[in-house]
């Protein structure tokens, strides 16, 4: 089981993984490891390909419908509703 608030012998050092994976020279994990965390592949990386996406790929679509949504408001729910589906279809292209 992990430790949830601190370790004792340390003062205050807080600790998320399970006591069990905790490894390295500095408790964060193996620095010589390439595998990747169940965190990084399931938030992380897909959380930086939207990101991307919306940077990089759909730009002009994001900031029409940004545009749409300052212009009407409360309203944009009714009046932007295309221009946001054609936002998602890119991002999911």
């Amino acid at each position: 089981m992990g430790l949830p608030f601190s370790k004792p012998d340390k003062g205050l050092e807080f600790t998320i993984l399970p006591s069990a994976e905790v490894s390295g020279p500095l408790g964060l994990g193996d620095p010589d490891s390439e595998e990747l965390t169940s965190i990084e592949q399931q938030v992380i990386i897909p959380a930086l390909m939207v990101d991307r996406i919306r940077t990089k790929q759909c730009v002009a679509l994001w900031d029409e419908w940004a545009l749409c949504t300052e212009n009407y408001r409360w309203s944009a729910v009714i009046f932007c509703r295309r221009l946001f589906q054609r936002s998602i279809n890119c991002n999911k292209r």
